[in-house]
């Protein structure tokens, strides 16, 4: 369950989110800021994350999609290219994320990861999670 001040911060971006206009920085963590617009009327939220997304702040990224699955939607659009660190503790976050979008018929999709997200995302089996440009074909496996 998220602190006091998380909860406020994720539903006052939420309520934000699905305002016109443009979106503004929400700080998570030390490390780690959202931004993003939702439409949970039609199920969809387009988010972008900047800063580290790892084991400190894992916690945050979970809580982040519950407040969006508890408003019902079911079709999220990651923007990553701000994203400098993702770890095996937030891959599993994006995971349990995704399988619970897809248990209700919606998808999680990632746009613009860097190169080494993209990486962690291809090596913990979440790959389909991304958009073009990043596929299989175009890292350099190392």
């Amino acid at each position: 369950m998220p602190n006091s001040f998380q909860h406020d911060v994720l539903n006052a971006w939420l309520a934000q989110a699905s305002d016109a206009g443009e979106p503004r920085w929400y700080q998570l963590t030390d490390q780690l800021w959202l931004r993003g617009q939702a439409d949970p009327r039609h199920g969809w939220a387009g988010m972008e994350f900047r800063g580290e997304l790892d084991a400190s702040s894992s916690h945050e990224l979970t809580q982040a999609f519950r407040t969006l699955l508890d408003a019902d939607v079911t079709s999220i659009d990651l923007d990553m290219s701000e994203v400098s660190d993702l770890d095996g503790a937030s891959a599993r976050g994006l995971a349990s994320a995704a399988g619970a979008v897809e248990a209700r018929g919606g998808h999680l999709r990632v746009r613009n990861a860097t190169d080494s997200a993209a990486m962690t995302l291809e090596r913990t089996g979440l790959g389909r999670l991304l958009l073009p440009p990043h596929d299989l074909g175009d890292l350099q496996q190392h």
